[in-house]
């Protein structure tokens, strides 16, 4: 089955997490975290042939998760990766007439870093 493209819409998910670290006193520090993403919605472009233009909430709110690692490859430094999922939602309008649906967007984020300090 191909889906017809409707249209193109940005997304910027900032996430704020709390963390636990499983070995924080180790060479390898993997951990998990949970937290909230309060996402802005911009440049929306959606269309449907011979029904009209859709419009979408700027903002969503909704929970994040995250898991990763960091690893010391000397005093103060570290390398780190992990991976975040964000609940994303959003109320699809078409313009003249109202909400016709909702629509969710859950991106997996990845990372990779380098951290300063220890």
């Amino acid at each position: 089955m191909s889906g017809a493209s409707i249209g193109t819409f940005k997304h910027l998910p900032p996430i704020l997490t709390v963390k636990y670290d499983f070995l924080p006193h180790e060479v390898l520090q993997p951990y998990v975290g949970v937290g909230v993403n309060f996402t802005i919605i911009s440049d929306v472009n959606l269309s449907v042939p011979n029904v009209g233009t859709l419009k979408l909430n700027s903002t969503s709110v909704g929970p994040a998760l995250q898991a990763g690692f960091d690893y010391k490859i000397a005093d103060h430094w570290y390398l780190n990766a992990n991976v975040k999922l964000a609940k994303l939602g959003s109320d699809v309008d078409l313009v003249g007439v109202g909400r016709v649906s909702t629509v969710r967007i859950d991106p997996y984020l990845f990372g990779f870093g380098y951290r300063f300090g220890g």
